[in-house]
């Protein structure tokens, strides 16, 4: 009778609200990479699908969301180590030059030069 009672009275300390959530964050994580709060989603995905599984094997839903917000997670550092490596190599100077070109047409009369505010200094100092 005690084995009886110990095989159907496992606990089964899984959180099905937390694989669904780690789902929809993972959708979120993936879809919103472009906007830049794929660091928020995917980590907090990870997280959620991690705390999901309990003491069983992660549900299908978890498993998705783990997946997904890994991949949202992953596109996400890619763009920025990209953008990162775009400033560091100078590809973007015909950029910011056009940008202060812009700055200085429309905002001139201030009297308030982007070196003033510390933006694009185009001097020495490192």
């Amino acid at each position: 009778m005690d084995n009886y009672q110990n095989y159907y009275d496992s606990p089964d300390d899984s959180s099905p609200g937390m694989a669904s959530a780690a789902l929809v964050l993972g959708i979120c994580s993936v879809a919103l990479f472009w906007i830049g709060i794929s660091f928020i989603t995917g980590a907090l995905g990870i997280l959620l699908a991690l705390l999901s599984r309990g003491s069983v094997s992660m549900k299908s839903n978890a498993r998705i969301g783990l997946t997904l917000s890994a991949i949202g997670l992953a596109i996400e550092i890619a763009i920025f180590s990209f953008g990162i490596y775009l400033f560091r190599s100078g590809a973007m100077d015909p950029y910011i030059d056009q940008f202060q070109d812009l700055y200085e047409e429309y905002f001139d009369d201030s009297g308030i030069s982007l070196e003033d505010l510390g933006i694009f200094s185009t001097g020495g100092e490192a």
